[in-house]
């Protein structure tokens, strides 16, 4: 069988080169193994390109069969190792532009990132995926720049959201109170803030409150409540209402 699918390779790569790539091969099976070693010692021309990666860690303690066939391949020169170094921090850096989609990154994340995966790869990649994951809890000037925003933020945004949302720039946005109360709690609003029990009257002027209260009880169909913005309207009252509330829970009075 496995000179059969030797023969099948070749007729492939007959009329165009074909190129094999095995990742991560020192979990291959011995099957994967038999079929590398049977393909390199096959002596008719053909355009064929093995090319696989492994973890020397993973194979160079017992006797994993994949240590033996490198050291017999390697033997008889029909194969050549090419062992990879750690990557440099400038190396990391270029990952995390490419990752982050950001020219410029938060000071300090690339030398971060090298220091703590040691420039492996496999290690540098896990950890950005679990720094862009755990966004919220980083500290705040691996989030941003103090230019582009958030930084992370926007990476785990591009990975996971399509690119026209991502991309879309920030606007920001309140609920519309003003639409979704009813008469009945714009009626309480004016028993808290204007009727003789309220205990801040003394402290308010009070017509400019019921100038408020009018203006938040029309706005709903305005972008702005006059002069103010509805978003300003809402805190003005609110405020307002949250300091009432207080004064009568704590039985306090001006």
């Amino acid at each position: 069988m496995l000179n059969e699918i030797c023969d099948a390779i070749e007729a492939m790569s007959s009329e165009k080169t074909l190129v094999f790539v095995f990742e991560d091969l020192h979990w291959a099976d011995l099957s994967t193994l038999d079929l590398i070693s049977a393909l390199a010692r096959r002596r008719q021309a053909a355009r064929l390109f093995l090319l696989a990666s492994f973890r020397p860690a993973e194979v160079s303690s017992g006797q994993h069969p994949l240590k033996r066939l490198k050291q017999d391949l390697v033997t008889h020169k029909l194969c050549a190792d090419v062992p990879l170094r750690p990557l440099e921090r400038d190396a990391v850096r270029e990952y995390l532009v490419q990752e982050l989609k950001q020219e410029t990154l938060p000071k300090g994340l690339p030398s971060f990132v090298h220091q703590h995966s040691e420039g492996n790869p496999l290690f540098m990649v896990s950890l950005v995926e679990d720094l862009v994951a755990r966004g919220l809890e980083l500290s705040h000037h691996f989030k941003t720049d103090g230019h582009k925003g958030k930084l992370v933020l926007r990476g785990l945004a591009a990975r996971w959201l399509p690119e026209q949302v991502a991309s879309h720039p920030k606007q920001g946005f309140s609920i519309p109170l003003d639409i979704l109360v009813t008469d009945r709690f714009h009626s309480m609003l004016q028993d808290y803030l204007l009727s003789p029990a309220s205990r801040i009257r003394l402290l308010i002027n009070t017509k400019l409150t019921e100038r408020w209260l009018e203006m938040f009880k029309t706005s709903k169909h305005r972008p702005r409540a006059g002069t103010i913005s509805r978003e300003g309207l809402y805190q003005r009252i609110f405020i307002l209402l949250a300091l009432e509330l207080w004064l009568r829970r704590h039985k306090l009075s001006w």
